[in-house]
């Protein structure tokens, strides 16, 4: 079925059993390679029945055959879930390998691709597309600013820097990576914050700057204004600082980055805005050379607004749907500050709020809960405090990153309720898991407890890694008496929640992944809803969706793509609670 055949199917079926049963209902309906489980209201039904009216005949020829072979069973009412990672915003379209709606993106990165791992004669040095003409443009303002080194940096360029083939002299240079003389520069100039609240990128490939590239000197006429001749206001703690962004530079550090040399560090500031212009003026090579019609910017300006513009639009459109507007307990993670109140006004009709008390508006990846006013009429009180008090020892777990609040719902269960996003590695997750553990046993022992995370486990982690196994997480959660909602024991093919990898435009080339080896990106079992089997049951398998349509196309396709504004899917699960009248 096509999506908009499978919604309708599945709107007509609902639509009889309200008409002739006036309540809610779960159903789930069993195709060749779908599955899935929602809960509606009447109106949003009767909106979605209005679209058979469109339905071709064809269509209706198709819906009218399955009709036969769908088999529907009427399942307990449960307590609808849902956790989703929805990923901070991330600075440069291109790091991860996207899904595009057609091949000139797969076409273009895969040409990148090749010419970093076999440039052949596409090795050329920096100076016959970066000459010496602007490096002494380049070096004649930072001399205006007063910078130390000047000279000996462009004796630098002269000796050294400009005949340094592209790929293998220059980008692939491990040295050169771990004297941080592109990759910090980057940080502090590739995406600035102004005090207006507008945000101001740094010409470049991997930022989500999208204006002229379409050659090294129509690029480098924005560039060199947005780095001299362009002051911006910022917020600092000192208040409001009004400076050009090559200002904001500071000299790196030999005692934190050694394989700099003691003249390296003296002269930094200007050998790191030479090399990032390097650096910057290389991606703009490559990109005009792998994309001769100019289509690359095209793409990257369709990745931006997606990615980036409509980042917050999108995930409240599908925060928003039939299927999440449903859901009774949405367990967030990674969430803007600024995007908590854009969910408190969207959803205001539908679910209750809760952030915790101690959102992190810098880092931007804060844990949220999302309760279902229905469900819950009477709010939450937040308990994040008491979560953090019963861990053993300090961990690093930041502001923000987890939230737990407790909840009554209509039909008087009383929930704990927690979201929490784990550290890379997923070293965090079983302590934490024991600490909201502790306190539902504890203090809280009247509490059903329901934890929606990302635990950040992996499967396998790689050699040497520090990475958690998701089978120790697993025989955590078992140990403590607990269950998922990915049933026991995991099957990994089953519960991979991300599927992303690195792509060949950002600065990490060494953790680069070839398009023909993406699986060896980050696919993985993190995402996880945990509750208490002595009370709770799972009712029917857990979905997954990466498309905004309740996981009733789900594939396993690289994520973030045009419709997905996340490198994680969502999770979806109903819960049945013994003895609970939930409705």
């Amino acid at each position: 079925l096509t999506h908009n055949e499978s919604n309708i199917l599945r709107s007509l079926i609902i639509s009889l059993l309200f008409r002739s049963t006036g309540a809610f209902v779960s159903l789930t309906i069993r195709g060749s390679k779908w599955l899935s489980r929602t809960r509606f209201t009447m109106a949003a039904v009767e909106k979605r029945v209005e679209a058979l009216e469109k339905v071709s005949a064809d269509s209706e020829a198709r819906i009218s055959a399955l009709e036969k072979s769908v088999g529907i069973t009427d399942a307990k009412s449960g307590l609808c879930c849902c956790t989703w990672n929805v990923a901070a915003v991330n600075n440069n379209p291109f790091e991860y390998w996207v899904t595009y709606d057609d091949d000139s993106y797969k076409s273009l990165m895969i040409a990148i691709e090749s010419i970093i791992e076999d440039p052949g004669d596409r090795n050329v040095p920096l100076c016959s597309f970066f000459p010496s003409s602007l490096v002494d443009e380049l070096i004649g303002m930072c001399r205006d600013l007063g910078w130390r080194g000047c000279d000996e940096v462009l004796a630098l360029w002269s000796s050294d820097l400009s005949l340094r083939p592209i790929v293998s002299g220059f980008l692939k240079d491990q040295e050169l990576g771990a004297k941080r003389l592109m990759s910090m520069p980057d940080r502090f100039t590739n995406t600035i914050n102004v005090a207006s609240g507008e945000v101001m990128c740094r010409p470049s490939v991997i930022n989500n700057y999208v204006g002229e590239m379409s050659s090294v000197p129509m690029w480098w006429a924005s560039w060199k204004q947005f780095m001299f001749e362009a002051p911006l206001s910022v917020s600092s703690k000192k208040g409001t600082v009004t400076q050009v962004p090559a200002l904001m530079l500071g000299k790196i550090p030999r005692a934190k980055y050694p394989s700099l040399s003691e003249e390296e560090e003296r002269i930094s500031l200007p050998l790191q805005v030479l090399c990032l212009a390097l650096f910057d003026a290389s991606l703009v090579h490559l990109l005009n050379s792998a994309s001769s019609d100019g289509n690359w910017i095209v793409i990257k300006r369709r990745l931006c607004e997606a990615l980036f513009v409509n980042k917050q639009a999108r995930t409240l459109e599908v925060l928003s749907s039939p299927c999440y507007a449903a859901c009774d307990a949405v367990f967030l993670q990674e969430v803007a500050a600024n995007f908590v109140p854009k969910l408190a006004g969207a959803l205001q009709d539908s679910h209750h709020v809760v952030a915790p008390s101690n959102l992190d508006a810098k880092r931007d990846q804060n844990s949220i809960l999302l309760l279902r006013k229905a469900t819950f009429p009477n709010g939450a009180v937040e308990v994040t405090d008491r979560v953090r008090a019963e861990l053993k020892a300090e961990i690093g777990v930041m502001d923000g990153d987890i939230v737990a609040a407790t909840a009554t719902d209509s039909s008087g269960v009383a929930f704990l309720l927690a979201s929490f996003h784990g550290d890379t590695d997923g070293q965090q997750s079983v302590p934490v898991l024991e600490a909201v553990n502790s306190l539902a046993t504890g203090a809280l022992s009247g509490h059903v407890l329901v934890f929606g995370l990302d635990a950040n486990v992996h499967e396998p982690p790689c050699k040497g890694s520090k990475a958690k196994d998701y089978r120790e997480w697993e025989a955590a959660v078992k140990s403590l008496g607990l269950a998922t909602n990915w049933g026991t024991p995991i099957d990994p093919s089953k519960a991979r929640t991300t599927y992303n990898a690195r792509t060949y435009l950002q600065p990490q080339l060494q953790k680069a992944v070839k398009y023909s080896e993406f699986t060896k990106g980050d696919c993985n079992p993190k995402d996880y809803i945990v509750f208490q089997p002595s009370v709770i049951q799972l009712a029917g398998s857990a979905i997954r969706d990466n498309t905004g349509n309740g996981g009733t196309d789900f594939e396993e396709t690289p994520m973030p793509s045009l419709v997905w504004p996340s490198d994680h899917c969502a999770v979806l699960s109903t819960l049945q609670v013994q003895g609970s009248s939930l409705k």
